[in-house]
């Protein structure tokens, strides 16, 4: 059986139950007369061995067995059902696995248990199991291995960091053979195993390389050295290099100046682009940042100098809202490596002269809401702006800063230059999604330039499948006597084609509650409806009353029993 679609909902529900009284008889229009499970045969031999079982339940009516198989290793299976149309008998399967060589299993067995319309047991179908030992293949002639390791190229460097050093081992065999290897380090490393194979006598060569060094660092006597697993552990010798690292010096310089004016008084939002000549005298590797006077950091990027010379860098960096003020902003170059380098400052100001903004008024539904797919979130908006063309707003879901995936939104009318009203919607129509913000934005009337945006924090979860509580009967904080009845209603929607089943079972600290016995379901068809269930808690007289505080609602795919 297997859950493809699922949704739990827990509710908070305490039920006491105390022994029964003679009065209380509950009636069942059909029962299961019979549970029988066929014998298996004993098994001598090489194992693993499957054993399968096959088991008879009669029943003298219409109904839904819910049923589970035991084992003599305490093990139980998933909770399946089948259902009898008219009185019969019908035949359930399972199958078990097991054994490992020379191991004997006696006296095991497996056992059907009816759950539900009442708890059956069937006999015990044992079994005796005992494992042969395989015999162990003859020897094979052994081969002999030798192998030698050596640095390629120098064995010993000074200069800059960091350097590679390559190696290469040779492997001789006189025979066929297939091995198993390793690179070992003097730093302790153990490269991934590899294997090579040898069809005839010969000599194959297996690499690898050890890039290392920082400036001004000394590693002396380091060494690289092949290690063979299989067939037979060798070590290779060791093949040793000395690396000096020496500071290669290269002076960096680094300018910041904004492209073009750096003073603007208009309507915003306003895009601010800046470039950063750096200099160096040699060849590097320069990593650096964009620092803003905001506090806001970029992410980190690299550029490459073969040679001595100049490259250009460059940035740009749009705001402004509504007659807002920017004086004194600017972005600044940060040089991370080789060397912490800050260029200039490149400031300017900014006034935004716009009068456009939107402001929400009103959401249906509201915040936080649990959503089907499909299902609308509608809000109004006003508006101001001084666009003379007239301007689009469009209202959006988003997601962890990016648009919603799947989601489908109103268009937008050409809203007169001046102040107004209007409203919009958005709904998601795949799959299972969590919308965090309203992102709203203006635009001119050809949808050119973005004129306004902000966004709202929103909790919509949207669902492909939903189960709801209607009515729970006798209500909750209830005191109950042995197998009465609880019976609640609930409604649902879900997206699967073929419908869906769906349960109710009682809990008890996490648990199902121990004697209780639950109604079957049927298949409720794809879309929304409602439905109904019930259960029951039968106890002995001698334990401790039951305390149920939860009930678990599952939502299977129909293929589920």
């Amino acid at each position: 059986m297997k859950n493809v679609k699922s949704i739990i909902y827990l509710l908070a529900v305490v039920f006491s139950m105390t022994g029964c009284t003679d009065d209380d008889t509950a009636e069942e229009p059909s029962k299961v007369t019979a549970v029988r499970l066929g014998a298996v045969s004993d098994f001598t031999g090489p194992c693993s061995k499957k054993f399968d079982f096959e088991a008879e339940i009669d029943a003298d009516g219409p109904m839904t067995v819910s049923y589970t198989w035991l084992r003599s290793d305490g093990a139980t299976a998933p909770e399946n059902s089948i259902t009898f149309e008219e009185a019969g008998t019908k035949k359930v399967t399972t199958s078990w696995t097991l054994g490992a060589n020379g191991e004997s299993y006696e006296g095991y067995w497996q056992q059907l248990k009816v759950i539900s319309p009442e708890e059956i047991l069937s006999n015990k179908a044992e079994f005796n199991l005992h494992c042969e030992e395989e015999e162990e293949e003859e020897e094979e002639e052994a081969v002999t291995i030798t192998t030698t390791t050596a640095v390629v190229g120098e064995n010993s460097f000074t200069g800059p960091c960091s350097k590679k050093f390559d190696f290469e081992a040779e492997i001789d065999v006189d025979g066929p053979t297939t091995i198993t290897y390793t690179w070992l380090r003097s730093d302790g490393a153990t490269a991934p195993e590899n294997t090579i194979i040898f069809e005839e006598t010969g000599t194959k060569m297996v690499t690898t390389s050890w890039t290392l060094g920082e400036n001004d660092e000394s590693y002396e006597g380091y060494w690289q050295q092949l290690k063979i697993i299989s067939p037979e552990e060798i070590l290779s010798n060791k093949a040793e290099f000395d690396l000096h690292c020496e500071e290669d010096t290269v002076t960096i310089t680094a300018t910041t100046a904004i492209v073009g004016e750096n003073n603007f008084t208009g309507p915003c939002s306003k895009k601010f682009d800046f470039e950063t000549e750096i200099d160096a005298d040699g060849p590097t590797t320069i990593t650096y940042t964009w620092l803003r006077s905001d506090g806001a950091t970029a992410p980190e990027n690299s550029i490459t100098f073969e040679e001595a010379g100049t490259k250009k860098v460059t940035t740009s960096w749009t705001l402004g809202g509504s007659r807002e003020s920017y004086e004194g902003y600017w972005q600044q170059l940060k040089i991370i490596s080789p060397e912490e380098i800050f260029s200039n400052k490149a400031e300017f100001n900014l006034y935004c002269e716009s009068e456009e903004n939107v402001e929400l008024v009103s959401l249906s539904p509201d915040s936080p809401s649990t959503l089907f797919l499909g299902e609308k979130v509608e809000f109004t908006f006003n508006y101001i702006t001084s666009e003379a063309a007239g301007v689009r707003i469009f209202g959006r879901p988003m997601t962890d800063g990016s648009p919603t995936p799947g989601y489908a939104a109103h268009g937008s009318p050409l809203h007169a230059t001046g102040e107004g009203s209007s409203n919009g919607y958005f709904t998601i129509q795949e799959n299972s999604q969590h919308v965090d913000q309203i992102r709203f934005q203006m635009w001119d009337a050809d949808q050119s330039n973005l004129l306004y945006e902000f966004f709202v924090d929103v909790d919509y979860q949207y669902l492909a499948h939903r189960v709801v509580l209607d009515n729970l009967e006798p209500g909750t904080n209830s005191t109950l006597v042995e197998g009465e009845r609880v019976d609640f209603d609930f409604h649902y929607k879900t997206n699967e084609p073929s419908g869906v089943r769906i349960f109710g079972r009682p809990f008890t600290n996490g648990s199902p509650t121990p004697g209780y016995k639950a109604h079957p379901s049927g298949i409720h068809p794809v879309g929304e409806g409602n439905g109904s269930g019930y259960f029951t808690v039968s106890i002995a007289e001698t334990i401790t009353p039951h305390v149920v505080d939860q009930i678990r609602f599952q939502m299977w795919d129909a293929e589920s029993k």
